[in-house]
């Protein structure tokens, strides 16, 4: 019994460990997204930077309709997350509603006296 417990109290931290491991990484990674790349300006501007010397009207042409085509992309997709998240609240709210009405459903109703 003491060996299954010392096996078990060990799973249970390296379970544990994992875990939050797991939890550290992707906080990482989504600080070194936003806060590395983009406001410290170390990854995507500075290379925007180099590579735009090199361009010519065309490419200037192309980057700022890709970029307006990209930024509306992201917009509509906040939004859809947006209603997405409003209609699963009003829906949820909805069944509360009706889960309160189907308990304040008196006793002895004559319209569910076969179900009592």
């Amino acid at each position: 019994m003491s060996n299954f417990a010392q096996y078990y109290v060990t799973f249970l931290g390296d379970l544990w460990n994992n875990i939050v491991e797991w939890f550290q990484n992707h906080i990482a990674i989504i600080v070194e997204v936003f806060y590395g790349d983009w406001a410290g300006a170390g990854g995507y501007f500075q290379k925007l930077g180099a590579s735009i010397g090199s361009w010519n009207a065309l490419d200037y042409i192309a980057f700022i309709l890709v970029l307006i085509i990209d930024l509306a992309f992201m917009f509509l997709l906040i939004v859809l997350l947006v209603q997405l998240v409003r209609r699963y609240i009003k829906f949820n709210k909805r069944e509360i509603d009706k889960d309160s009405l189907i308990e304040d459903k008196p006793k002895g109703c004559w319209v569910n006296w076969w179900k009592e």
